[in-house]
């Protein structure tokens, strides 16, 4: 999705009088637009079938912030994706040398991103959509084994308030089922969660369900300034986590996360980067 926006003197950019973002104007009056590219399957079949163009449908004027999913319905042809949305963009407007959090009032200056269903018509070009969750969300995660395909929960960061944006501080399981059966975790005022990344359950298989796994994220204290990685069942994350592993330093509050399989270091590499970075020589040994 293309929001309407525009370079604003990108000059200052290029000799550091300004951040990308201070450049950076949206204009609500011109719609954003979707743009359809299809992808082909690489197999011999492929060259029977019709050829498509890519597509682009203008639709309401609005910025996104990320994607969760997106997929092809099956029985109507329809291309459907979940994303974070936001009525407006305001990027350029925080200027100063002082601190966001001193200078800026963020439940009334900061849009509500929610959590939106948009469904495209390929051929028709019409389109629709509903939004999933009123609650300000942002960083939405799934499981890999429904990326690209229809699914059932997005788990977002989150604030404390129930209408109003404030800084992400917990996590909330989207349902976007019909039954909408949403719940959350916010930790103490003190505390900061990080995006959360879903991790399939050891020995999950493909009929499995879809939330049979595991959230992990770095929690930070505000408080004593240290963090713990932290591990929710993804099943039921009103109980909490169900495990901390505190970090040696803290880990800055920060965005994004990611989980790669089998890339886990032995004890011994563990030590061994430790012991180097102890003694002053880093950890491009290991």
């Amino acid at each position: 999705v293309q929001a309407p926006t525009r370079l604003v003197r990108p000059w200052n950019i290029l000799i550091g009088r300004a951040a990308p973002g201070e450049c950076i104007e949206y204009d609500p009056s011109k719609p954003a637009i979707v743009h359809l590219i299809p992808r082909f399957h690489p197999s011999p079949s492929s060259s029977s079938l019709p050829r498509r163009e890519p597509l682009q449908i203008p639709i309401d004027s609005c910025f996104v912030c990320h994607y969760a999913n997106g997929f092809e319905d099956p029985e109507t042809g329809e291309v459907k994706f979940d994303m974070i949305k936001l009525p407006s963009l305001k990027l350029g407007d925080m200027q100063g040398s002082s601190p966001v959090w001193e200078t800026v009032d963020y439940a009334n200056y900061v849009p509500v991103s929610k959590l939106t269903r948009y469904t495209v018509d390929p051929v028709t070009e019409s389109w629709s959509y509903e939004t999933i969750s009123h609650r300000a969300v942002d960083f939405p995660s799934i499981s890999k084994k429904v990326s690209a395909r229809p699914h059932r929960y997005v788990y977002c960061s989150t604030g404390c308030s129930a209408t109003e944006s404030r800084p992400a501080h917990g996590v909330m399981k989207v349902d976007t089922s019909q039954e909408r059966a949403h719940t959350l975790w916010i930790p103490r005022p003190h505390e900061f969660l990080s995006e959360v990344v879903f991790t399939s359950r050891e020995g999950s298989e493909e009929t499995s369900p879809e939330d049979d796994g595991y959230l992990t994220a770095f929690l930070f204290d505000g408080n004593d300034m240290s963090s713990d990685l932290v591990v929710f069942d993804a099943s039921n994350i009103t109980k909490g986590p169900i495990a901390r592993l505190p970090m040696k330093n803290f880990v800055p509050y920060g965005l994004h996360g990611t989980f790669a399989e089998g890339l886990v270091p032995t004890h011994e590499d563990v030590t061994r980067a430790e012991s180097m970075m102890e003694g002053g020589k880093g950890i491009s040994g290991v």
